[in-house]
């Protein structure tokens, strides 16, 4: 796959990039991209994947993110992240999805199961699932459901 699959996102630039005319003409340098613009190109590159990942129902992995989706290596994306993202590329994928789980269980009926909602946030099993909500969040996925439903109830009455 190429980026005009992903017309959003071109291809990420990372490094300095020259390119050289002819003599004659000087030398003449690509615009090289902000830090900034760098970390945009990325998060959208990581919210194309992680969408394609709900839609497909598949488990996120930082190999096809890197390969498809920013058209480079794992080891080369794991490698710049922390300078661009400040933190691994696995914690920030992680916590998009985890971002992403945690609106599914506000906002679901109760029949739609956490293991259904695990799987529609692209992790690979429901204990991941379970074990990085808990760590994150201070509890489980069930007893977070359960609080947001009662608050809820609470406000409505």
């Amino acid at each position: 796959m190429t980026s005009a699959d992903f017309p959003a996102v071109e291809t990420l630039v990372l490094g300095p990039r020259s390119v050289r005319k002819n003599s004659m003409a000087g030398s003449k340098r690509k615009h090289r991209r902000s830090r900034d613009e760098n970390r945009s190109r990325f998060e959208d590159a990581a919210d194309l994947y992680l969408e394609d990942c709900y839609t497909r129902l598949k488990p996120v992995s930082v190999k096809e993110f890197a390969a498809r989706y920013l058209e480079a290596t794992q080891p080369y994306v794991s490698r710049i992240a922390p300078q661009l993202i400040g933190t691994s590329i696995r914690n920030f994928l992680r916590l998009r999805q985890l971002s992403h789980a945690e609106e599914l269980l506000r906002n679901t009926p109760p029949k739609v199961t956490v293991l259904q909602i695990a799987v529609a946030s692209g992790f690979g099993t429901p204990w991941t699932f379970t074990r990085w909500f808990q760590k994150v969040y201070g509890t489980s996925p069930a007893k977070y459901r359960a609080r947001m439903a009662e608050s809820r109830a609470r406000r409505r009455r």
